[in-house]
């Protein structure tokens, strides 16, 4: 846990240098939700993660995931993430041409249709 708690520290330091590095956000994020269960401390850093890299999967799930632990749960919010991180998935998964793309390409339809609409 104290290398957990240094490695928060470091990143805290940092992002005043680096304020939109994506990865450093997500990562104090990260940290903060899963080691010292800071939710509220934890979005903020997810959530502009997100906004820099908006189809960033392990973001995504991170956000979902906190959406069920936060009270009460935000189980539509957390259902949003996840089919954005289902998408994108899909997409690598047809960009690498996976096998059964037809099959692929309907889901992916199918979840497009299901998540909202970005404003």
């Amino acid at each position: 846990l104290q290398q957990l708690a240094d490695a928060a520290d470091a990143y805290e330091n940092y992002l005043p240098l680096r304020p939109s590095d994506p990865r450093a956000l997500y990562n104090l994020g990260r940290i903060l939700y899963q080691s010292r269960g800071r939710l509220r401390d934890a979005r903020p850093y997810l959530e502009r993660a997100l906004a820099i890299l908006p189809d960033d999967v392990d973001t995504l799930v991170t956000l979902a995931a906190l959406c069920m632990e936060e009270e009460p749960p935000s189980s539509t919010e957390a259902e949003t993430y996840l089919l954005h991180a289902q998408a994108e998935h899909f997409e690598r998964y047809l960009e690498l041409e996976g096998d059964d793309s037809a099959r692929v390409v309907r889901w992916l339809e199918e979840l497009r249709a299901r998540r909202p609409r970005k404003r």
